[in-house]
């Protein structure tokens, strides 16, 4: 695979990865129970962070898209925290 093609991949991924790690906090609605306050919705950009970091030998500087992605979901998980 070109590189070309390798960093489009990897920015598809990225891309991916953005719109699984912001998903709508869960609420009571959904499934007839309250959320619990210890799930993590950011887990999906956690563990696609780490993944990256195993592909490119723990390089954070190849990673850096992935690990904004999830301080982002983690502030914004947070900030909800702190309104309930």
């Amino acid at each position: 695979m070109s590189s070309a093609n390798t960093q489009a991949a990897a920015d598809a991924s990225v891309d991916e990865i953005h719109s699984r790690a912001y998903p709508a906090m869960p609420s009571s609605q959904d499934s007839g129970k309250t959320p619990s306050r210890l799930a993590d919705p950011c887990q999906a950009a956690r563990k696609a962070s780490y993944k990256c970091l195993d592909r490119n030998n723990y390089d954070k500087s190849l990673c850096q898209d992935y690990f904004d992605v999830y301080k982002e979901c983690q502030k914004r998980w947070l900030e909800s925290r702190k309104k309930n």
